[in-house]
């Protein structure tokens, strides 16, 4: 089988995760080895010059140069201009990545799979072959779900996966270990998807029950994809995320197709994220989180995509109470088919809602450099550099409690018109 591996990776701070993080763990005995060992593979990095240049001077890149192929592609080539695209913590980030994410559909024409990786992903030994397993004639997707951990933390957990004294080596991590640290050190997102947790998010997309003594079970109805097998007479395969991303519309369109298996068991497949969003989604106290749910399944969540819901992710730092996972199975099941009877399907307004974010090729305006002019330039480095970090961080959530979401979205709305000169907020 012929495999391409994708990722996209832009700023310092970012390529220094991919590089000691993210590929270490690939890197590990069971991972891209084994599976370079069984198949032909080539790696494709979406990046620009300057980091490209960084990281070919890193250990775990040369690593990977002497294991298989690289691809480099850089975004200058593509029109963009680094000084001009999201950084850090802007909330453009993720409509970029998609963005950047639409060129690994179109270089992996002459591939049989395509393999997402996120700069921030960490594997577990064994998880990418085993991803690949899973694979026989009648899957077109393998989905799963990464949960968000605390990057600070996570870091220091994955400390004693490396060989001593080796900073940057590779990481190789037991699928319990890994889930393990997915648990015990969830980011704060994370932890207000939790169902019984006093505190609830503004976007459940997916939903977390504690499984005592053991670990978690997750209901996600936007997934990961971790494999996708090419069409390259697909139209919506070439045409690649028209909008939003790639779990939460371009799944919707894999859920219609059919052909999908989910990875759910984390003592195959762990792969977590190390997240480092400073934002908030969480809502204020006297909001009903049931309301919440109904009203993400209208809006965020296609007809299709409600059946991802019916697998559940199990996450196992253990494995002592098997029943205890059942009941909870049970249970969590007979809350969300409670909640989807409530709500009904509506196709047209999750399609509204999506349109409402701007399609990618009208984003893309903002990132090219062609035609700024000065003000507009000095504008945009305002807003990046000074107000998107502030509206990610307490000043920005304090603000978002006080307002409520929908009037910090219009004002929202209406910073975008001033800085880009269009009506398209991701």
């Amino acid at each position: 089988m012929r495999i391409l591996l994708s990722v996209a990776v832009w700023g310092r701070s970012y390529s220094v995760i991919f590089a000691n993080y993210s590929l270490a763990s690939l890197l590990s005995p069971n991972n891209l080895p084994r599976l370079a060992a069984d198949h032909e593979i080539a790696f494709h990095i979406v990046t620009d010059r300057a980091d490209a240049k960084w990281l070919l001077q890193q250990s775990n890149v040369q690593a990977l140069e002497r294991l298989c192929p690289i691809i480099w592609e850089f975004i200058e080539d593509h029109g963009y201009e680094p000084n001009l695209i999201p950084v850090d913590f802007d909330n453009e980030k993720y409509p970029f990545l998609s963005r950047l994410q639409n060129i690994a559909f179109e270089r992996s024409l002459g591939f049989d799979f395509l393999v997402f990786n996120y700069a921030d992903f960490i594997w577990a030994d064994g998880a990418l072959c085993n991803t690949i397993a899973l694979i026989d004639d009648k899957v077109d997707a393998i989905l799963s779900f990464c949960l968000p951990v605390d990057q600070d933390d996570g870091k220091r957990a994955l400390a004693p996966y490396r060989a001593e004294g080796d900073e940057a080596g590779v990481l190789n991590i037991p699928s319990r270990a890994a889930a393990a640290i997915a648990i015990e050190h969830m980011h704060r997102e994370a932890r207000l998807r939790i169902w019984d947790n006093p505190e609830f998010t503004s976007t459940p997309t997916y939903l977390i029950w504690r499984v005592e003594p053991d670990g978690l079970l997750v209901r996600a109805y936007h997934q990961t994809v971790l494999a996708l097998r090419v069409r390259p007479n697909d139209a919506d395969y070439r045409a690649g995320i028209p909008r939003g991303s790639l779990d939460g519309y371009f799944t919707n369109l894999l859920a219609e197709k059919g052909g999908i298996r989910h990875a759910v068991d984390s003592d195959q497949v762990s792969v977590f994220s190390l997240h480092h969003a400073q934002v908030s989604s969480a809502v204020r106290s006297n909001e009903h989180r049931e309301d919440i749910v109904r009203d993400c399944l209208r809006a965020s969540v296609s007809p299709a995509q409600r059946r991802f819901a019916e697998t559940p992710f199990l996450v196992k730092g253990s494995y002592t109470a098997p029943s205890a996972w059942l009941d909870i199975s049970e249970h969590s099941r007979r809350i969300l088919t409670q909640l989807h009877e409530a709500a009904p399907s509506n196709q047209e307004a999750f399609e509204h809602n999506y349109a409402a974010r701007g399609e990618l090729v009208l984003l893309d305006r903002r990132w090219v450099g062609q035609s700024r002019t000065r003000s507009e330039r000095l504008r945009i480095w305002f807003y990046r550099k000074i107000v998107a970090q502030l509206i990610s961080g307490p000043t920005g959530r304090i603000a978002r409690t006080l307002l409520g979401p929908k009037q910090a979205r219009a004002i929202s709305m209406r910073m975008h018109v001033w800085i880009f000169g269009d009506h398209h907020a991701p």
